[in-house]
């Protein structure tokens, strides 16, 4: 959750910035462009298991190189055009999304081969608020992008969002989306109901920062193109009659000398036409800093009667406090402590180099709705640790950084499919690297 409300700031930073002087003819704007991209080498390697709550990482082994290409003109009377390409070559066999069964080592999930038009907008300022409309990628807590920080490529939407600063203090978004482009090799999911969004940050209050976000879409059926079981990738949110979601959160830094922050969050979802909520969760965290050491602790609490139907956008852990690299924590009746330790390693003079420690335990009651989207996720009694190691070369090879996230998830049930015989218990292990030059 820290990573995204990071990138939000600095998108809405931008968004808002005053233009201070427009090029006299649209060629002029469209020389005065910038161009910047990546190009990138990802590996995915990952233990096979039998536990079908480990069906999103289990089994794959994969590699790919990647590259992204990013253009944003000048400014010709607050207008500004941008256009982003993006294309991911698998370096194994890619059978794409109608051969492939969970659990293949080349899952179209992690290794990609395609190309495609990722952004194409028309961005307008004025007056403290501008208004993006077209092909964007969209970072908020309900509706975010699956971007390329451990993935070959990113989605998109077929969007319009205004952002303002108007109000004092205050952050209001308004979203609306016609169509989901996947990540995922050629998928495109159309809204003939669009998904609108309505997200506000306010800092009105001396170290008290509110945010809220409110999500709904008529949507009762999808067709994404996709054959085989990835027909059932859209069927929590899209495949429903209808789906709203709302969530509040509060983030308050205690006016004391050491620094101490306390948050709250509470969510929840209706994905049907009684008009009540299906499920919901709330969630604690706490976080300070000794000896330049990040530490935090957070709990988030799912209801039991139905799992999360989280984000819209293929970024599932985004929108609770408990994010981690192999499980989703978002199932019926789970109860999770993630325990965070960070360090920059530039306090000792090696800049560039920054490491995170991540420590997940789990309680989930077996009489909750444990079953979701066909397969059964029963995580009671697991833990996960997860090492996140980045660095960012300096000088001459400055541009350069290698990404590393490790992980080791214990205990993890084997049940039957009816949870009535446990065949045991597996340990899982998983890493991801990358290696990215950006220009």
């Amino acid at each position: 959750m820290n990573r995204l409300m990071r990138t939000i700031v600095t998108l809405l930073a931008i968004a808002t910035m005053a233009t201070p002087s427009f090029a006299e003819t649209l060629q002029d704007a469209l020389k005065a462009g910038t161009l910047s991209g990546t190009l990138s080498f990802f590996t995915i390697q990952a233990e096979d298991a039998d536990s079908a709550a480990l069906n999103g990482i289990r089994g794959r082994s994969t590699s790919q190189v990647a590259t992204r290409f990013n253009y944003k003109s000048g400014s010709f009377y607050g207008f500004t055009l941008g256009t982003a390409f993006q294309a991911s070559h698998s370096l194994e066999d890619f059978k794409g999304f109608e051969e492939s069964t969970p659990g293949e080592e080349n899952d179209p999930r992690a290794g990609i081969s395609d190309a495609r038009l990722l952004e194409l907008y028309l961005d307008y300022g004025f007056k403290k608020s501008n208004l993006k409309v077209g092909r964007q990628i969209i970072h908020s807590p309900m509706v975010s992008n699956a971007d390329s920080y451990c993935y070959p490529m990113s989605d998109s939407f077929d969007a319009a969002v205004i952002t303002t600063t108007l109000i004092p203090d205050t952050m209001v978004q308004g979203i609306l989306i016609k169509q989901w482009n996947l990540r995922n090799a050629d998928l495109e999911t159309h809204l003939s109901d669009p998904l609108y969004s309505l997200f506000v940050v306010n800092n009105s209050i001396e170290n008290l920062t509110l945010l809220g976000q409110y999500a709904t879409t008529s949507q009762d059926e999808y067709n994404n193109g996709a054959a085989g079981y990835f027909n059932d990738f859209l069927e929590p949110t899209l495949n429903r009659e209808g789906w709203e979601q709302y969530l509040l959160q509060a983030t308050y830094n205690l006016p004391i000398s050491h620094p101490v922050t306390l948050g709250a969050q509470y969510g929840a979802t209706s994905f049907d036409e009684a008009g009540e909520d299906d499920t919901y969760w709330y969630g604690a965290k706490i976080s300070t800093e000794i000896e330049k050491i990040k530490l935090a602790a957070s709990y988030v609490k799912i209801d039991e009667d139905n799992s999360l139907v989280s984000t819209f956008g293929h970024a599932p852990n985004g929108i609770t406090y408990n994010n981690m690299w192999g499980l989703d924590l978002l199932f019926a009746g789970l109860e999770s402590v993630v325990l965070s330790a960070n360090y920059d390693f530039g306090n000792v003079g090696v800049k560039g180099l920054d490491a995170t420690l991540l420590y997940a335990t789990i309680k989930q009651d077996k009489d909750s709705n444990v079953f979701y989207n066909g397969y059964e996720a029963y995580l009671d009694g697991v833990n996960e640790i997860d090492l996140l190691v980045q660095y960012a070369f300096q000088g001459a090879l400055e541009g350069l950084s290698v990404n590393f996230w490790g992980g080791l998830i214990m205990d993890v049930p084997n049940y039957s499919s009816d949870l009535s015989t446990l065949d045991g218990e597996e340990d899982h292990t998983h890493f991801r690297f990358r290696v990215q030059y950006a220009f």
